[in-house]
């Protein structure tokens, strides 16, 4: 008989958890039946579930607004609609809302937490998210399990409460035959913005927020203009344009103009990839498990890391880990790579590859969720 699931998400606008669940969704719907259920507004990636047949609703939730008895009512009412077999909420708000609907129904159903980031400080988190934190930890023992994609989220939420004897860990899975290196993307993509084949280009796909610290990224390439180095910089993701002016001005102010390009949302991340020479991910704190740094390596293309979440566990001895905040040691760092001889920066593309390949394959990942909800599988 075939597992019925039901996702709760917070919403399904472009971020981590939302893309890996539209890839475990893929990955997964020829053995389970699903439904997700966002809290609030579905957002773009929801036309991906409906291209794939999946049924998605919405609770219709605005930003920041308390969950009112009509609300509740519509979750407990999709609940018992789709009487699924196993309910997993994602991140904390998701989380919360699967354990609310399986404690109103007073139903069996087999319940799963995903968190999905880091915690270095509760007092970086919104206040609302705040206050869900504090109350997951007290009905942290409902779960069946709770999955974790890093080590080190996995020990900070066992610090505040959350229960080691309920940990899985499952990383992110990544579609390697989307992530690949493309010549002809990578010549479209300079030629788009200028830049030469010969030029040296790092690369960062996020979006603007100081937790993603674009700031030290810009001090970085300020120091390697300084060194005397010629290096372009192209910043892709949500509010990273022209038209922020508080990133066009630091970067104005550093004398960066034409050497740091903001690209702005982009549909064609493989391209933007595999353009780049290298991937900076600048981060100063709240990562997990950056989905970007898995997807750069599937594109052949070497990451210089922070040292938050599982980056450095993602890398392994085939990147650059530098600490948060440091600007000069990212400028080190992305030297060190980009001026490797041609001979040894080849042979480091096919291993950042391999890496993903055999370690974090979305079919690989794929199987390890159909496993935790137990679906049995064929053998291989």
């Amino acid at each position: 008989m075939t597992r019925r699931v039901l996702h709760i998400i917070t919403g399904l606008g472009v971020g981590g958890a939302e893309t890996m669940l539209i890839k475990l969704v893929k990955e997964t719907r020829s053995q389970i039946d699903t439904k997700v259920l966002t809290l609030m507004g579905q957002g773009e990636l929801s036309r991906d579930l409906q291209s794939l047949g999946i049924e998605t609703v919405s609770l219709g939730l605005k930003q920041g607004q308390l969950p009112g008895i009509s609300h509740v009512r519509r979750l407990i009412a999709e609940f018992r609609e789709f009487q699924p077999d196993v309910v997993q909420g994602w991140m904390y708000h998701g989380n919360l809302a699967a354990w609310l609907a399986k404690f109103f129904t007073r139903s069996n159903v087999h319940l799963f937490w995903n968190i999905r980031q880091t915690l270095y400080d509760e007092k970086l988190e919104k206040r609302l998210t705040r206050a869900v934190i504090n109350i997951t930890k007290y009905v942290a023992n409902a779960p069946k399990k709770i999955v974790y994609n890093s080590k080190v989220s996995a020990s900070q939420h066992e610090a505040i409460g959350y229960s080691s004897n309920l940990t899985v860990m499952i990383p992110n899975g990544f579609d390697l035959d989307r992530f690949k290196f493309s010549k002809p993307a990578r010549t479209d993509v300079r030629s788009e913005f200028g830049i030469a084949e010969h030029e040296k280009l790092v690369v960062q796909i996020s979006r603007f927020h100081p937790m993603k610290d674009q700031h030290s990224l810009l001090l970085a390439a300020s120091e390697l203009k300084q060194r005397g180095e010629t290096i372009m910089f192209l910043l892709a993701g949500k509010d990273l344009s022209d038209n922020n002016p508080e990133l066009c001005n630091l970067r104005d102010n550093l004398g960066l103009e034409g050497i740091v390009i903001f690209a702005g949302e982009r549909e064609d991340i493989p391209g933007i990839l595999s353009a780049g020479d290298v991937l900076l991910s600048s981060s100063a704190w709240g990562e997990a498990f950056p989905n970007v740094i898995g997807e750069a390596m599937a594109t052949g293309v070497p990451c210089v890391v922070t040292d938050v979440g599982e980056a450095k566990d993602i890398v392994g001895k085939f990147g650059v880990v530098v600490p948060p905040k440091d600007p000069v040691a990212m400028a080190d760092a992305l030297l060190r790579i980009l001026n490797l001889p041609k001979g040894k920066a080849g042979k480091l593309k096919v291993q950042v590859r391999a890496k993903i390949r055999e370690n974090y394959s979305i079919e690989k990942i794929g199987r390890e969720y159909l496993e935790l909800y137990g679906v049995r599988q064929e053998p291989n």
